[in-house]
């Protein structure tokens, strides 16, 4: 475990000119090619940089990362509208002049301020102390950040505190190129560079022979992460440090995960590393001290639903409500849940997206599925992380018991209060306007048809369609 002393939240908040200045720039582009998302998503990486990696790490990511990203996208409205050239080439006209003058103002303040965090210093110490130890041929590793910003900047960084080309980012699939990505990878095993800066994408899978330390420079949540991390140096003597995980915890989970999976019929073989977060998860009520998480949660919801209305009903036709969701550049969506609803004897409860992200806050789907490779992408991890929410509301209105059960109330007014819950929005969700055949919409008996005659032709019908 590496010690360092953290920065004083005070000075290493994103400072209140930066923010403004970035945000202003953002304003200068239309939504259809920078939505929402996208700008959260710019104002967030640069706060990250700024509180995690420094001043001069900011001012890189403004140069080489957002302004030639905002360039790209300031081209794109050429080719949406012809008519957009003289906006475009006004924005591009802009960037530099902003860029600059950011910089310039940043810089007059850097005198009073250090130029990287005092964790950045504690990563530059370590790493002097490795090569003062270590023979130059067996100086080589990998040093793991959370964010692929983060990649750039920090090896940056180093390449420019050693003054050499001493570093190279890696990143996943869809951030960086396959040809930058397995270029700078081989590069790192030639020893044309001693270090990679990479995300997890480089837990597994690539051969680094000559890796002799790991430095894990971020949190991590995953204890998969630790195992694939703990085998990236090969050396014989390789060397593992953290800047933030305690390594005996970590170990001890792991061998935990070991043993789970060497033995099948063990009592603990559903067994997960608990996941407490004060005063969001789990949540525990009643005299009984019943518990909500997100492994339970999912199957309260659907026992309530069908308990309450006397039927069965397909949750992802009735309860969830999905749509499209912006990435960073246009035309990049992801399919997330909107909204969730559910029946109750005050009529249907409608438990919106914005309310599910309020309550969590900073919490990420990281912490709360650690067995999980990738839970930002899973549609199951969303789902808990979204109803888990949704019942502890149900709980608070008095739905659910302190057994995680239907009140009587709840048992007795539902149905009345919510006629036809499950079957209206299965008639529409399967309606043939909505894009679906003909074939699954409601039927009407023909005007003037006799009833078994009506039937009769129906079931004709049914059966040349489907035969």
């Amino acid at each position: 475990r590496v010690s360092w002393e953290e920065d004083d939240d005070s000075e290493y908040q994103f400072g209140d000119l930066a923010r403004l200045k970035v945000q202003a720039l953002l304003e200068m582009f239309p939504g259809y090619l920078l939505r929402e998302e996208g700008r959260r998503k710019i104002i967030n990486s640069a706060e990250s940089v700024w509180t995690n990696l420094g001043l001069q790490a900011f001012l890189y990511f403004v140069q080489k990362c957002m302004i030639l990203e905002l360039e790209t996208i300031a081209a794109k409205m050429i080719d949406v509208d012809p008519q957009n050239t003289e906006r475009a080439e006004q924005l591009l006209k802009i960037l530099p002049n902003f860029r600059d003058s950011l910089c310039k103002s940043i810089n007059e303040i850097s005198g009073s301020s250090p130029l990287v965090t005092t964790k950045v210093d504690r990563l530059f110490l370590l790493l002097d102390e490795l090569q003062m130890t270590q023979l130059p041929e067996e100086f080589c590793g990998i040093i793991f950040v959370e964010a692929y910003v983060a990649t750039h900047c920090l090896a940056e960084l180093l390449n420019t505190r050693y003054q050499r080309k001493l570093a190279l980012p890696v990143a996943g699939l869809g951030p960086m190129p396959d040809t930058e990505r397995n270029g700078n990878i081989q590069a790192f095993q030639m020893r044309k560079v001693a270090i990679l800066v990479a995300t997890n994408a480089l837990e597994e899978g690539i051969d680094l022979p000559d890796c002799s330390f790991v430095i894990r420079f971020d949190r991590f949540h995953v204890y998969k992460s630790h195992i694939q991390g703990s085998g990236r140096p090969r050396s014989k003597d390789p060397k593992i440090y953290y800047f933030h995980n305690e390594p005996v915890q970590e170990m001890a989970a792991a061998e935990e995960m070991y043993r789970v999976a060497k033995n099948p019929k063990d009592t603990t073989k559903g067994w997960q590393p608990q996941v407490v977060i004060p005063d969001l998860h789990p949540f525990t009520h009643g005299p009984s001290g019943a518990c909500v998480d997100v492994d339970n949660c999912i199957r309260i919801l659907n026992q309530y639903c069908q308990q309450t209305l006397r039927q069965p009903l397909d949750p992802d036709l009735c309860v969830y409500h999905f749509g499209d969701e912006g990435g960073a550049l246009p035309r990049e969506t992801q399919r997330i849940i909107q909204s969730v609803e559910y029946p109750s004897p005050d009529g249907v409860q409608v438990v919106r997206l914005d309310e599910v992200r309020s309550y969590w806050g900073g919490t990420k789907l990281t912490e709360l599925f650690p067995m999980d490779p990738a839970p930002e992408r899973s549609l199951k991890a969303q789902k808990r992380w979204f109803v888990f929410v949704v019942v502890v509301g149900m709980v608070k209105r008095g739905f659910l018991d302190d057994q995680n059960r239907p009140t009587l109330r709840a048992l007795q007014g539902t149905a009345a209060a919510c006629p036809g819950f499950a079957k209206l929005r299965k008639e529409f969700m399967l309606h043939p306007k909505i894009g679906v055949g003909a074939a699954a919409a409601p039927s009407e008996q023909v005007p003037g048809l006799p009833e078994a005659n009506w039937k009769g032709k129906l079931q004709e019908w049914v059966q040349q369609l489907y035969p």
